[in-house]
């Protein structure tokens, strides 16, 4: 991913290198993840794991929760 997109995200430490300014830099990326089979299966399961933790079913209902009852309060003040 470009820094761009990366930034405000608290990626991974195995992510931390996998980011590329220009197309060159992100298809070599790319090219060293599909020959480095090592890295792949590491950043697979540090993927896996970024988003169970952050993006897991209580968190998405907790998160809705708030969205909703900000929406009720600003109903009721409204």
């Amino acid at each position: 991913m470009t820094p761009i997109a990366a930034e405000g995200t608290e990626l991974p430490r195995d992510f931390t290198d996998a980011t590329g300014e220009t197309a060159e830099a992100l298809a070599a990326l790319i090219v060293n993840l599909h020959d480095d089979s090592t890295t792949h299966a590491r950043m697979i399961l540090a993927g896996r794991r970024f988003i169970r933790e952050r993006h897991d079913h209580a968190r998405i209902i907790d998160a809705l929760g708030r969205i909703a009852g900000d929406t009720r309060v600003k109903r009721q003040a409204g």
